[in-house]
């Protein structure tokens, strides 16, 4: 990229819609770019002539984005003239950061956002008013020092973030509620996804539709202090740290965020309010917003809209720990009992299907659901994501159309046995799970821009994955082709089969091992663990019917999975 202000040349990331310079700071996004010269200048403390007060007010819509925000700067303007108008706040103690900003100290970059947050608490003494109000993007990335209860830290998201990143709960916390003087308050009203705990202060009030209230304690396991230096801080976010937040658009024909319409509105028509009052009218106020969405209300969710069940990150954790709890039973009842299809096909399990199409049923929820919740997610314009979900997509592909398509073809030379609809029925509702499990980690929960190994683990996971595939597709092609020769089941030779008798197995493990080491999830983990419970016990059972049916035949030095070993 080449740089009009200092003429500087720099690289940016592939398909990044923003960058800023190296050498001069100056910030480019959507065909605009703001002229920073470093160091920046410093902010000027607002005229203590108007009684302490101090707003700052960040407003995202990150034009030029595939998840763009219509209503971020509407809700800037509405707080902002509600300080004005209700409160008495100075203008110029009022600090608006929007990309509408023709000043690029005004511009809600990381390095801007972060400055200007130093500037709110800057000189903050007893008796100062201190407001901060976000609206933009929010995501959650994983914990890496042990002060979350959930495991997950919360984030804001700088209209830079694919190339600087985000602001984590941990350096809010530090720069405007550690420093927070006695007797100086500070109001956070923060409109973002995954916002309960933005702040990470250690105490959250919830209250239900019967004003009861409940406080839930948030320390951080690791004894890290999160409060104040005696000051009061107040937190009050759009939905807990699992969940999305909504807009107005279908209720007031004006797209603005869902907490900051009821905020607005509710401190408008009240001529004073307590902090118990404005929750439990908050809560009101959301559900009337909810129900025009067409959405439920929760008791002890005061705060929030959700999108979706399975947009919900409790849910994906449920289902992730469902995925591990199925391992152990699915290895044991393997080793016992001998999957019904292919050659070991009895009667007894119900209805059978053709296997071209039972392998095109079972298979296909993987393809199609990956499909429909990849775009969904925060990840989904990154590169990143896009190369790291390929070779699952690919895979998958193959299962789908692929694979069934060369059954089908063999069909024509051979009879084989039905695959009863039983297994092919259990095999979906696998691959529902873990289609849901794999694309929702890489397309939102995932933390790619923050992971300077991340292409490393792809280059390595993706050669074992590639050796993998080639292993398990060879493999069953050559098996398909022995099959059409005609005269029955004979002893597969060459490439692998000299090895092991289940190479396609084996392929299919290396395959998921390299996704697993590529997506360096707990997701990938459960998907590797449990291909292997499910693979292993039937590589076995193949190399005990292989040993029988060509007794006296069948090499000896042949292992069933793993070669030299079993």
């Amino acid at each position: 990229m080449y740089c009009r202000w200092c003429r500087m040349v720099y690289a940016v990331p592939l398909n990044a819609q923003s960058h800023t310079c190296p050498s001069c700071c100056a910030y480019a996004a959507d065909g605009r770019v703001y002229q920073s010269n470093a160091p920046p200048q410093q902010l000027s403390p607002p005229s203590h002539a108007y009684g302490r007060k101090r707003a700052l007010l960040c407003g995202i819509t990150y034009k030029g984005h595939r998840q763009s925000l219509r209503g971020s700067v509407n809700d800037i303007m509405s707080m902002k003239r509600l300080l004005l108008q209700k409160f008495r706040f100075p203008l110029s103690s009022i600090l608006v950061l929007t990309e509408e900003e023709e000043d690029y100290r005004r511009v809600p970059t990381k390095r801007n956002i972060r400055r200007a947050l130093g500037w709110l608490v800057e000189g903050s003494r007893a008796g100062d008013s201190l407001v901060f109000h976000y609206s933009g993007h929010g995501s959650q990335v994983r914990d890496r020092d042990g002060d979350e209860v959930d495991g997950y830290d919360e984030s804001l998201m700088p209209v830079d973030y694919e190339t600087e990143g985000r602001i984590l709960d941990d350096e809010l916390n530090a720069i405007i509620v550690r420093p927070l003087p006695r007797g100086a308050t500070l109001h956070a009203i923060v409109d973002t996804c995954s916002s309960g705990t933005f702040l990470d202060l250690t105490n959250v009030c919830r209250v239900n539709r019967q004003a009861y209230y409940k406080w839930e304690d948030h320390r951080p396991p690791n004894g890290a202090y999160k409060g104040t230096s005696g000051g009061l801080a107040i937190s009050i976010s759009a939905c807990d740290d699992h969940q999305s937040s909504g807009d107005t658009t279908a209720f007031t024909g004006i797209a603005m965020g869902a907490l900051t319409y009821s905020f607005v509105q509710t401190l408008d028509q009240a001529k004073s309010v307590s902090y118990g009052h404005l929750m439990l009218a908050l809560r009101n106020r959301i559900g009337a917003v909810q129900q025009a969405l067409g959405l439920n209300r929760y008791d002890y969710k005061p705060i929030q809209v959700r999108m979706s069940l399975f947009l919900d990150q409790q849910f994906y954790n449920y289902c992730l720990l469902s995925l591990f709890a199925i391992t152990l039973p699915t290895i044991i009842s393997l080793l016992f009992l001998t999957a019904p299809y292919g050659k070991h096909h009895r009667p007894g399990w119900g209805p059978s299907l053709p296997p071209p199409l039972a392998w095109f049923l079972m298979e296909s929820p993987t393809l199609w659901l990956t499909l429909l919740l990849f775009p969904l997610g925060k990840n989904s314009p990154s590169p990143r994501a896009a190369a790291l979900i390929s070779p699952f997509l690919l895979h998958y592909l193959h299962r789908t159309l692929l694979y069934p398509l060369r059954l089908l073809r063999g069909r024509k030379t051979t009879t084989a046995p039905g695959f009863p609809a039983s297994v092919a029925a259990m095999a979906f509702a696998f691959n529902l799970l873990n289609a849901y499990l794999q694309a929702r980690w890489v397309s939102e929960y995932a933390d790619l821009s923050e992971d300077r190994w991340f292409w490393w683990r792809m280059g390595a996971g993706a050669a074992v994955f590639a050796g993998g595939a080639a292993a398990n597709i060879s493999s069953d092609y050559a098996l398909l082709a022995l099959k059409e020769k005609g005269g029955g089941y004979r002893v597969p030779k060459g490439g692998l089969f000299e090895w092991v008798s289940c190479p396609n197995y084996l392929g299919e493990i290396l395959e998921w091992a390299g996704w697993a080491f590529m997506t360096w999830s707990w997701a990938g983990l459960a998907f590797f663990v449990y291909t292997c419970a499910n693979l292993v016990p039937r590589a076995m059972a193949n190399h005990r019917w292989y040993l029988k049916k060509f007794a006296g035949d069948y090499p000896t030095n042949r292992k069933a999975i793993i070669p030299f070993f079993c």
